[in-house]
C-alpha cells in the first residue's frame, strides 16, 4: 500500500518527487491558519480507544501519541512504527 509513496520519498527528488511529507505541527498550522479548519481537541477516551482499536486488529507495531499545543490542549492523534 504504501511502496510508492516510501519509494517517492527515497528515491525522488525536484519535480519527480510528489510526497512531500511535513512534521505534525506544521500541518496542523497549515490546516488551521491557511485552511479555515477549526480544531475540536481530542478527549482522553478518543485517545485511549484508538489504542484499543489497534490491539483489536493486531497492529501491535503502531504507536499512538497525542500532539498538543494550544497551551497544553490535545490537538491531534498521529500514528506511526
Amino acid at each position: 500500500m504504501f511502496g510508492r509513496e516510501i519509494r517517492n520519498i527515497i528515491a525522488c527528488d525536484g519535480l519527480e518527487r510528489f510526497e512531500r511529507h511535513v512534521a505534525f505541527d506544521q500541518w496542523w498550522r497549515l490546516m488551521t491558519e491557511l485552511g479555515g479548519l477549526v480544531n475540536v481537541g481530542v478527549k482522553d477516551w478518543e485517545f485511549v480507544r484508538s489504542k484499543m482499536i489497534l490491539k483489536m486488529y493486531g497492529a501491535s507495531l503502531l504507536k499512538v501519541e497525542k500532539k498538543m499545543f494550544d497551551g497544553g490542549a490535545t490537538v491531534g492523534i498521529t500514528f506511526s512504527w
